[in-house]
């Protein structure tokens, strides 16, 4: 991976990951300290949901910046997890 990418890169994952975590924990903190519809807790939780939007786009953007056999490499990768993924989930279900 390019240098300037990995820069990047960790400069976006950081900063999401940074907001996620503060996120995370406020919600935990409102939803268990303070009583409120369940509507309004749902939304509350999935606060959270919004920084990993931006560190899906920030690993997409890295991926897409870096060569062709990075590229083929991490699609490979994420194949072998999604396939073992949906194993472990289909057997867990059948059980």
């Amino acid at each position: 991976m390019n240098r300037d990418v990995q820069k990047r890169y960790f400069k976006e994952f950081g900063i999401s990951m940074g907001f996620y975590v503060v996120l995370l924990i406020a919600s935990i903190s409102v939803i268990t300290n303070v009583e409120l519809p369940k509507a309004v807790q749902v939304v509350i939780a999935l606060i959270p949901v919004i920084p990993t939007i931006f560190i899906v786009i920030a690993v997409m953007r890295a991926l897409r910046d870096s060569d062709e056999l990075q590229q083929r490499i991490q699609l490979q990768a994420v194949t072998f997890s999604a396939i073992v993924t949906g194993l472990i989930t289909f057997s867990y279900g059948f059980l």
